[in-house]
């Protein structure tokens, strides 16, 4: 029977912890021999306590034919023994030494080593790991060596860069061919460069407009994957992706409780204030929402009401107000920042806010792109739209709903700068994308030759003659159109870009993002140059 402590009652536990504490010549009793045991107890040095010995009652429990026994000779069901005479060597757990692994088992599958007759053993058919120099490499491999990613700096690291002065390229040095750039093994915390894999998935890719070489990508971590060595926070780069370090000290370090704070956080999106590219909000999964005023040198918490631990996206609108969201939730801010504003709830029924947009020309008018949350989306569209600074909302695209089959999450919402009344939206996984054409009243879905598979972001060029619209379809691939989706040109053959940001300078030059783009690689990074 599993009994769940959980379930019982703290007097319970508070006495039976004592009764336990009060018995004499347990198993916890600390040892440096066997002298200082009890009788019926072993020392077991790799822990330095005693441990009780078990009556050998013929079983063999680890096929090595019962040749270890259970009495204190290094047995089956004790895996550490004392019962020989001398001391093992001094040695720590970085000797291969110390460790056992099966030689016709899953290599990473190991076990410490036992102290007997003044050396450390492996049982059965157990044998020690490869002998350096390969003990290292086996080490990292399986978690034994490891660099913890996600604990919370309280300072930049010594790898921190500055930034420098940005040249924009010369128009007639362009070749239009796309370059790859960059992958999570280039997004490697110093001193973790030795571990085969970090573990963490990107999920917010910013890119400075005023100095394109310096970027951002923000991760969320992987628990389900072993060795557990997540990444954490925000990675950056100021030399256009060449190197990366750490951008993430203070970020995830309130928010939580106690024990939890010592651990970072995954982070789901990055905005950049587009009138000042130094300040960042990162909105986290489970810590709320945090702001740098330094190009992420030093992050700070928003203090924002208990249950907005799960934050959405961050914008701000022309007349200078930020807004955040929170499930379905919106927040507004009048000082930069530093106070909020709670302004209520959008959805009537199941939804929360996925993001935000602004309209250029009407300060007060802001797009809100809604995710199914829980429950029946029916009877409400999956676009809100509010003219008054977000006091009062209308819902849209209903008919955006009906083709996705109540399953429309707006990823993003994308205004064409020349033509506001032109939109599109990405409405994820088996959804795809939808154009409107007269100002979000109503959408369709383009009805090209592409298939739309997972979209999270499309963007239009900062075109001020056509609305070309750049996304990615299955075949995997990104492609642009200029016709509203009636005919589409090959952009990146092969890798589908989630994010895309232009060269404000020379426009020709594009950075995207690519997320989850093939079974080995969660990030890649590519510029048209």
């Amino acid at each position: 029977m599993i009994v769940d402590l959980r379930k019982i009652p703290p007097v319970l536990v508070f006495v039976a912890g004592v009764l336990l504490s009060c018995h004499g010549g347990t198993g916890g009793d600390p040892c440096t021999s066997r002298a200082d045991c009890p009788e019926g107890y072993f020392c077991d040095l790799t822990r330095n306590h005693c441990r009780q010995i078990f009556q050998d009652d013929g079983v063999d429990r680890n096929g090595d034919g019962g040749t270890t026994k259970e009495d204190g000779t290094g047995g089956d069901g004790i895996l550490f023994e004392d019962d020989t005479p001398g001391e093992c060597p001094d040695i720590d757990l970085t000797n291969y030494r110390r460790y056992c692994i099966l030689p016709d088992g899953y290599e990473c599958d190991y076990r410490l080593a036992w102290c007997g007759n003044g050396e450390w053993n492996c049982d059965g058919r157990s044998i020690h790991p490869p002998e350096p120099p390969n003990f290292d490499d086996w080490a990292w491999r399986c978690g034994v060596f490891k660099c913890d990613a996600r604990t919370v700096p309280e300072e930049p690291g010594d790898d921190w860069q500055e930034e420098r002065f940005y040249i924009p390229p010369k128009p007639d040095s362009l070749t239009g061919e796309w370059k790859f750039v960059a992958s999570e093994h280039d997004t490697v915390p110093k001193g973790c460069e030795r571990q085969p894999r970090q573990y963490g998935t990107p999920a917010a890719f910013v890119v400075d407009p005023v100095n394109p070489d310096v970027m951002y990508v923000g991760y969320g971590m992987l628990l389900d994957y072993y060795p557990p060595n997540e990444l954490s926070g925000v990675f950056k780069t100021v030399d256009g992706g060449a190197t990366w370090f750490e951008a993430r000290a203070g970020l995830g370090a309130a928010g939580c409780y106690w024990w939890e704070c010592t651990k970072g956080t995954s982070i789901s999106t990055l905005y950049m204030d587009p009138d000042d590219r130094h300040v960042l909000f990162a909105s986290t999964e489970n810590r709320g929402l945090y702001r740098t005023t330094d190009g992420g040198k030093y992050w700070h918490f928003i203090d924002l009401p208990w249950w907005c631990y799960s934050m959405g996206p961050v914008g701000k609108a022309p007349d200078g107000t930020y807004y955040a969201a929170c499930e379905n939730t919106l927040f507004r801010s009048h000082d930069d920042g530093t106070t909020w504003e709670e302004m209520g709830t959008l959805s009537r029924i199941g939804r929360a806010i996925m993001s935000l947009a602004f309209d250029r020309r009407y300060p007060q008018r802001i797009w809100a792109g809604m995710k199914v949350f829980h429950g029946s989306t029916q009877g409400e569209g999956p676009v809100f739209l509010s003219e008054d600074g977000g006091n009062t909302w209308t819902d849209l695209g209903r008919e955006i709903d009906a083709a996705c089959l109540g399953g429309a999450d707006i990823h993003s919402i994308e205004i064409c700068p020349a033509n506001p009344d032109v939109m599109a939206v990405s409405a994820g996984c088996y959804c795809g994308f939808f154009l409107s054409e007269d100002g979000g009243r109503s959408w369709y879905r383009p009805q090209g030759s592409l298939d739309f598979d997972c979209l999270w972001w499309s963007r239009f060029a900062p075109d001020k003659l056509s609305c070309r619209i750049y996304t990615k379809a299955f075949p995997t691939g990104t492609y642009w159109s200029e016709d509203g989706g009636r005919s589409w040109h090959v952009e990146l053959d092969g890798v589908g870009l989630d994010f895309f940001y232009f060269n404000k300078y020379v426009p020709q030059v594009i950075f995207g993002a690519a997320i989850h783009s093939t079974s080995s690689q969660v990030f890649q990074l590519w510029i048209k140059k």
